[in-house]
Order: structure tokens, then sequence, then C-alpha cells
């Protein structure tokens, strides 16, 4: 039993620490592109359907069903009127 426990918390400190890791780089890609003007659509962990949303501003802040990856979608020239 005490090698499932063991297992279970090694795998949940992993994931933690990897969407940790992921949430630091993509904020650097929402930082950055802030400090440029460019207008961010949506900053996203994770892909597929939504578990989760908050708007902050004009940016959709998600977290996704599958927190493998990240995104940082900026808005496009027709949406802000370029």
């Amino acid at each position: 039993m005490e090698t499932v426990v063991e297992w279970f918390t090694v795998a949940v400190l992993g994931l933690v620490t990897f969407l940790g890791v992921l949430f630091v780089h993509e904020l650097g890609h929402f930082v950055a592109g802030r400090a440029a003007n460019i207008y961010i659509r949506e900053f996203s962990i994770g892909i597929g359907p939504i578990v989760r949303a908050y708007w902050w501003g004009v940016t959709r802040w998600t977290l996704r069903l599958i927190p493998l990856f990240a995104y940082v979608l900026p808005a496009t020239e027709e949406e802000i009127g370029i």
C-alpha cells in the first residue's frame, strides 16, 4: 500500500511542478507580448475542453482538461483593427 501512495504522491508532485514550469514559461510570453503592446486573446494551460476560464481585462485565462501543453494566443490584426 505504501508504494502506491508514494507513487501517487510523486506523480502529483511531478505534475504540479511541470504545470508550474509551463505557467512561468508562458507568462514570459504574455509579459513580453504586453510589453510590446500586443493584445493577448487567451492564456491557456492545457489542451482540450475548458475546465475553468476567467477574464482579466481583454485576456481569457483558461485551464484545460489535458495539462500537457500551454499557449498564449495573440489577437489577430482583424481583431485589433489594423
